[in-house]
């Protein structure tokens, strides 16, 4: 068995201090002196027995570990297996369901085409010290969480009165369609608002408009999300008709069961102390997410997630770590709480949803009310423009997100490297490398902040740029 798993001080910052506070004085100073006698053999073994009552009702924190296994290309494997080397369980949801604190469930290779919608229990601290739920690939299989479902030539119907436009019934939005491998466009248009943009100074804003399929729509799918059906043009007929059509159906949540009969019913409740490591979450329709406290993700693949991040994480004191984060159809990275720590993640590619238009304020590696966080060691590369956007904003703070430290980040080719905003305070940008981009670094209405020794260079238009009460620290030592 395991023992409980120890954590670094950046998990749990404020716990030695919680810890330490509960420590006897070794020097204690007493106003009376208090004589003590000796223990009789009727109280020790009265004592003994007390802590075996506690013992048995409580369980001992440190001796509960259990190692699972999931393997779906064992012959053997099934759900209803004990979930050892021998005879594993089949999937990840049963995994989700049957781990508790301080287990670990090794998953061996394949791609896993399922839905993780919560956890069933949580993992659990105490003091100084963690007892997590465990998901990870075993030694260096390649495990793929794959969100697709490929769809056969008998499930599409003919749209009536049409030629080239096929249906389907889908119970969710898929947000993207894959055809041959590519995604297919989004049959959308874009439109000016009769109202202006006062946020960005222009005259008018910019909207989607559905725009539903005709014979003549070639190459676009339509999702109509009244009657739940799912239309395809490709100007060939059936799409899967000698064509691989691939449609996501599958997220990953990290979120913990509600209890049924309670006000969080049907909705995500945090958990807490949730890893995930080595994992590979490919083409999730609605990406990588989840509410949870003291988490960890970890040295893992987000490919080409559909939804409005990637990978998407609530709560506080979680850690996002060593993770890739390639081709997202939107946001790559999006936190929302307080200490979090981010560093050493890849991110390349996002933003990818052609329609997506500048007034959505989408950014690339991005928080709200993200204070007291770590961002470091991060790259962000390769946010391209398109018609409708000016390209990704790489470190983006906004909206109270207070005393953050972003330093050795590097960020190039999208439209502004790092950008910090509205009602921000005491944030730390130093030593990050802005280059080929359109600004450097940005500030806008936020004060007392420290941006110093940054290498900014070849950025098209402005090297920074500020429109704030930033005058304390100055900045200094830009190059």
């Amino acid at each position: 068995m395991r023992q409980a798993i120890r954590v670094d001080s950046t998990i749990l910052p404020a716990y030695s201090a919680i810890a330490s506070s509960t420590r006897p004085d070794p020097n204690p100073v007493s106003k009376t002196s208090i004589s003590r006698k000796p223990m009789t053999t009727v109280s020790r073994c009265c004592l003994r027995v007390l802590m075996a009552v506690i013992a048995l009702a409580y369980g001992d924190p440190g001796c509960s570990a259990t190692e699972y296994y999931v393997d779906q290309k064992n012959p053997r494997a099934a759900d209803t297996n004990p979930g050892n080397v021998a005879l594993p369980w089949r999937t990840i949801g049963k995994a989700a369901n049957e781990a508790t604190a301080g287990d670990t469930v090794w998953i061996k290779e394949g791609t896993y085409r399922e839905e993780v919608t919560h956890f069933a229990n949580s993992g659990e601290y105490y003091g100084s010290e963690m007892r997590f739920i465990t998901l990870a690939a075993f030694e260096n299989d390649t495990v793929v969480i794959e969100g697709t479902r490929q769809i056969e030539p008998g499930e599409w119907q003919p749209q009536e009165d049409m030629q080239q436009v096929f249906f389907l019934a889908l119970p969710e939005d898929p947000n993207q369609v894959f055809f041959d491998g590519k995604r297919l466009p989004e049959s959308v248009a874009v439109v000016a608002d009769k109202q202006a943009d006062v946020e960005r100074a222009t005259s008018r804003a910019e909207t989607h408009s559905d725009q539903p399929l005709t014979d003549t729509s070639t190459g676009r799918w339509f999702y109509d999300a009244k009657r739940r059906r799912l239309y395809v043009n490709t100007g060939e007929g059936n799409p899967s008709v000698g064509h691989r059509v691939e449609v996501p159906v599958y997220s990953f949540s990290v979120n913990l069961r509600p209890r049924p009969g309670t006000r969080y019913d049907g909705r995500g409740v945090s958990s807490t102390a949730i890893r995930l490591r080595g994992l590979t979450f490919n083409r999730l329709r609605t990406g990588l997410h989840g509410g949870t406290m003291f988490s960890v993700i970890e040295d893992c693949v987000v490919r080409q997630a559909g939804g409005i991040s990637a990978l998407s994480l609530r709560g506080m004191h979680n850690i996002i770590r060593r993770n890739t984060v390639l081709d997202s159809y939107h946001q790559a990275i999006y936190w929302n709480g307080s200490n979090f720590v981010l560093e050493d993640n890849l991110v390349v590619g996002a933003m990818k949803d052609p329609y997506i238009v500048t007034s959505a304020w989408e950014g690339v590696f991005k928080t709200n009310e993200g204070a007291y966080s770590t961002i470091r060691n991060n790259v962000i590369a390769e946010i391209e423009a398109s018609e409708h956007h000016d390209g990704g904003l790489g470190i983006w703070c906004d909206i109270a997100s207070d005393f953050n430290a972003i330093y050795g980040n590097v960020s190039y080719r999208q439209s502004m490297g790092i950008y910090v905003e509205q009602s921000q305070n005491a944030n730390v940008i130093v030593y990050n490398t802005c280059f080929d981009n359109k600004t450097g670094i940005g500030v806008r209405n936020n004060s007392h902040n420290l941006i110093l020794g940054n290498y900014l260079f070849n950025n098209r238009n402005v090297g920074i740029w500020y429109g704030s009460e930033n005058r304390y620290p100055p900045m200094t030592g830009q190059r």
